[in-house]
């Protein structure tokens, strides 16, 4: 065995029959690596994934070898099975993401990542309260990429931890001057759950804040479900030192399939976002009002401040009016813009020091006002302009 470059190694195997017996060895080698290990006090386990590649039928020379056993490897990763053998049906679409890789560390260097932001708006008022900043890459041959074109490779770059610097960097310095500028408005960004085993993620946290005059409380940290049920020592911790930092926790894409429910009440978190996929088409789907009232309920049951994203047309936002949702964010209210394209709406929205317009977003009052049937009862939350 040798190591080959950051944290991937090569085995070579010797005297073995056949390629299932490859699998064999590669399968208990990763159940080995998997289990966990004290460090310091903390118990870890660690995630491998393994490709194989056999002479001569994926290969004839040690640089095929070793390039088909790291295509197989990705495709390890992607499936999460654990080991793979090389296919060559997989190869072109598994360079091609390779190449996004190599491409991505230029990208991180050069600065070439920035953001766009996406309103979120309280549905009782119509005032923006929020935007949540997004990633993009501008790359020079596949042009302007959202984050589910690479951000499968960002988590597999080994770069994770600068991504999301640069992400938080470039969000509260926008943030720092719209505040600056009278708009007293939040700043959503997204993490990995890799980024809670950081054991400095808050102290960096608070040092954007303070850089860029910040208060904790107007930047909300958006995790997906699978961090939150990981629950090991590192991530409590972090989660722990989050919370008394004083910024704002919330579980990202609520229902997907990771998340018991009961886990909202074992962590001090303070917003929901329901998955889009259970927002859309809400009027017209039983099922997915059913889901996304009792979400609702629950949270608030908990003190959780509950946003829908992916909401695409006024049928939708008036139904979750009704059913008592707090935040909306999607299309039908806007679509992500630039950070210019984000203060030209907070100014027309009066939000700024200097207003053009009205204070309030144009729409339409909840379906239940309209017939005159009253909406549920909402939970008193603290204000949201003091953010």
């Amino acid at each position: 065995m040798t190591r080959i470059g950051g944290d991937e190694f090569a085995v070579l195997l010797t005297g073995i029959r056949d390629a299932e017996a490859a699998e064999t060895i590669a399968s208990a080698l990763t159940r080995m690596l998997a289990r966990p290990v004290s460090v310091e006090g903390m118990m870890l386990s660690v995630e491998a994934s393994v490709g194989i590649a056999c002479l001569p039928e994926d290969g004839e020379t040690v640089d095929e070898l070793l390039r088909r056993a790291d295509v197989a490897m990705y495709q390890a990763k992607k499936t999460h099975s654990g080991y793979r053998r090389y296919r060559a049906d997989e190869d072109s679409s598994t360079l091609a993401h390779m190449a996004l890789m190599a491409d991505l560390h230029g990208a991180l260097d050069q600065g070439d990542i920035s953001l766009c932001y996406q309103p979120q708006i309280d549905l009782e008022t119509g005032r923006i309260v929020a935007f949540e900043a997004l990633a993009r890459w501008n790359h020079p041959v596949l042009g302007l990429l959202a984050p589910d074109a690479f951000i499968g490779a960002v988590e597999q770059s080994g770069r994770i931890g600068d991504f999301t610097r640069a992400v938080l960097r470039e969000a509260l310095s926008t943030g720092g001057r719209w505040r600056a500028d009278g708009a007293r408005v939040g700043i959503s960004v997204n993490l990995f759950a890799r980024n809670l085993l950081e054991p400095d993620l808050a102290t960096e946290i608070a040092q954007l804040l303070l850089a860029n005059r910040m208060p904790a409380s107007a930047l909300t940290l958006e995790i997906t479900e699978r961090a939150v049920v990981m629950e090991s020592a590192t991530t409590v911790r972090s989660l722990a030192a989050l919370h008394d930092l004083g910024v704002r926790l919330a579980v990202d894409d609520f229902g997907t399939g990771y998340c018991a429910l009961n886990v909202l009440g074992q962590f001090d978190l303070h917003e929901v976002k329901i998955d889009q996929s259970f927002v859309r088409n809400l009027a017209g789907d039983r099922a997915n009002s059913a889901i996304v009232r009792a979400t609702i309920a629950l949270a608030h049951d908990l003190g959780l401040r509950v946003v829908a994203e992916g909401v695409e047309d006024s049928e939708t936002i008036n139904a979750l009016s009704v059913l008592g949702c707090d935040l909306a964010q999607g299309t039908f209210i806007s679509p992500p813009g630039s950070a210019e394209q984000a203060t030209a709406l907070l100014r027309d929205a009066g939000r700024l020091a200097t207003p053009r317009s009205a204070d309030v977003l144009p729409f339409r009052r909840p379906a239940g006002e309209r017939s005159g049937t009253a909406a549920p009862a909402r939970r008193a939350y603290p204000a949201t302009d003091g953010i």
